[in-house]
């Protein structure tokens, strides 16, 4: 599962840079369906596009983004973030329910309330309130708050926690050996 979710990201990352080099005009388009292909992995496998999220994440670094005036960076790991939350939202849309039967917890829920509502109470008062909407919106509800929620409903399932051990490590051990390569050349 998470291999199939790594595998579409990776090619799909690789099409746009080559798509890109031979002509603008199909980025876009190449770009969405890609966009699309990834959405469509997290809505039929989301436990296996998650696991790819982690992995993408530890692999590619915040660099390779695309800086947006004083908004945060928006680069591939974000992109897969948004594609792989659509798929969650539209999974939870036509099934009521990520797995049927499932009846979860929240466990924090006060206090990640408590920090949404005083993060809100900071922006209000903020001196660029675009930016401060955009950071607590995107950082703190999708990319924390949202991802921890989906961590612990994923962990519940049978053999989860094996897959992530081994998507952790394979991912860390492709970071060292980039980096030992880094080091040598």
């Amino acid at each position: 599962m998470a291999r199939i979710g790594a595998t579409l990201f990776f090619l799909s990352m690789g099409a746009v840079v080559l798509v890109s080099t031979l002509n603008d005009l199909i980025v876009v388009p190449v770009g969405l369906a890609l966009f699309l292909a990834l959405t469509l992995a997290s809505y039929f496998r989301p436990a296996g596009a998650f696991l790819a999220l982690v992995g993408v994440a530890i692999l590619i670094p915040l660099d390779l983004s695309v800086d947006v005036g004083p908004l945060p960076r928006i680069g591939p790991t974000r992109i897969y973030m948004g594609a792989f939350l659509l798929g969650i939202f539209l999974r939870l849309l036509v099934h009521r329910q990520l797995v049927p039967g499932y009846r979860g917890t929240f466990p924090l829920f006060g206090g990640a309330c408590l920090y949404i509502f005083s993060a809100l109470i900071s922006t209000a008062m903020s001196v660029a309130p675009v930016v401060s909407i955009y950071a607590v919106v995107g950082r703190e509800i999708f990319e924390q708050l949202l991802l921890f929620y989906l961590f612990l409903y994923f962990l519940q399932q049978p053999g989860f926690w094996r897959l992530l051990r081994n998507t952790l490590y394979v991912a860390t051990l492709i970071a060292c050996l980039y980096a030992f390569w880094e080091a040598y050349t």
